[in-house]
C-alpha cells in the first residue's frame, strides 16, 4: 500500500520530517531554560503533524479519471444539440414548420471555379459522399450539410441580405451536423461541430 504513494509524496513527506526535527532542534536550543519549551514543542510537533497529514490526504484522495477524447467529444456533442436546439425553438425554426429556404451558387466574386470547391484536401465526413460541381448549383438548406460535410475544400460561405435567413442555415446546419455525428459509428465519428460568430 505504501509503495502505491507517488513520488512526489515520499519527497514532501521527507522534507515536512526534516523541518520539523529541525524546528525541534532550534526549539531546544533556544528554549531549554523557558517555561514555554513544552508549548512551543507542542506546536512544531503539530504544525509538522498536520502537513503530513494533509499531505497523506491530498496523495490518496480519489481523483475523477480523465476522459477518454471520444467520450469528452460525444459529451461536447450533446450539450451542443441540447444548447442549439433550444436556441432553434426560441427562434421558431423549429415549430411551426419552418420555412423553406433555398440556395444557390452565388454569382458575386467571392470564390473560384465549382471544381476547385469540390477537389481539395479534404475526405469526405464519416457516412458521407463526394459532392460534384453540379451538385453546387443550388438546392434547399436541408442539403447544407451533405455538400459541407462531401466538399473537398471543406469550407462553405453563406452570403445573403440581412433578414435572409443566415443564422438559421447556419443552425440549421449545426443541428443536421450533430445529428449526422450521432448516427455513424462510435469509432468512426464525424469531428464535433462548433458555431463561432466573426465578432465573438
Amino acid at each position: 500500500m505504501l509503495s502505491r504513494r507517488p513520488l512526489w509524496f515520499w519527497i514532501g513527506l521527507f522534507l515536512i520530517v526534516v523541518a520539523t526535527a529541525g524546528g525541534v532542534a532550534v526549539v531546544f536550543r533556544l528554549y531549554h531554560s523557558s517555561n514555554n519549551l513544552v508549548e512551543t514543542l507542542i506546536t512544531v510537533v503539530t504544525t509538522g503533524t498536520s502537513a503530513a497529514a494533509g499531505l497523506w490526504n491530498l496523495a490518496t484522495r480519489p481523483g475523477r479519471a480523465p476522459l477518454p477524447l471520444h467520450r469528452a467529444a460525444d459529451e461536447l456533442a450533446e450539450q451542443l444539440r441540447q444548447e442549439w436546439e433550444q436556441t432553434a425553438t426560441e427562434r421558431g425554426l423549429t415549430r411551426p414548420a419552418p420555412t423553406f429556404l433555398r440556395w444557390q451558387w452565388s454569382p458575386r466574386q467571392v470564390t473560384g471555379p465549382r471544381a476547385e470547391a469540390v477537389a481539395g484536401p479534404f475526405a469526405p465526413l464519416p457516412g458521407m459522399e463526394p459532392v460534384t460541381a453540379e451538385d453546387l448549383s443550388s438546392g434547399a438548406v436541408r442539403d447544407l450539410y451533405r455538400l459541407y460535410a462531401g466538399l473537398g475544400s471543406g469550407r462553405i460561405i453563406i452570403l445573403g441580405q440581412g433578414g435572409a435567413g443566415k443564422t438559421a442555415a447556419g443552425i440549421r446546419l449545426l443541428l443536421d451536423a450533430l445529428t449526422h455525428r450521432s448516427a455513424v459509428p462510435t469509432t468512426d465519428r464525424a469531428p464535433v461541430p462548433i458555431l463561432l460568430t466573426p465578432h465573438g
